[in-house]
């Protein structure tokens, strides 16, 4: 058979053309396989991102309300740090204690009662 593209040209061309069609579908296939695969990792790995994303959205808001409700309160409010030192003082804190918020500010609640 070895000598049957000498003997006939024209058909060892298109059998060259045919496995060359076929390496194509093969490699077409392939490239769709993966491509398939590296959507489903994407996908896999951006959902819990996206996750994550809606969750500090709302936690977000939420601190955002309860700042609200802090500031706006008719009641003192003294927020402190794990030390027991003042981090943050509303307005009716500073009418009731006397104190401005830069003065409370690092002291303990104890220094300034």
């Amino acid at each position: 058979m070895s000598g049957f593209g000498i003997l006939c040209p024209v058909a060892a061309a298109t059998q060259v053309r045919g496995m060359a069609r076929d390496h194509l579908v093969i490699v077409a296939a392939l490239v769709l396989l993966f491509a398939f695969a590296g959507a489903l990792i994407v996908r896999a790995l951006v959902a819990p991102v996206r996750r994550q994303h809606e969750i500090t959205v709302q936690r977000r808001a939420e601190m955002e309300r309860l700042s609200l409700a802090a500031q706006r309160t008719s009641n003192s409010v003294v927020l402190t740090n794990a030390a027991r030192r003042i981090t943050w003082v509303n307005d009716r804190f500073t009418s009731i204690a006397g104190f401005t918020a830069s003065e409370a500010m690092g002291r303990s609640p104890g220094e300034l009662l």
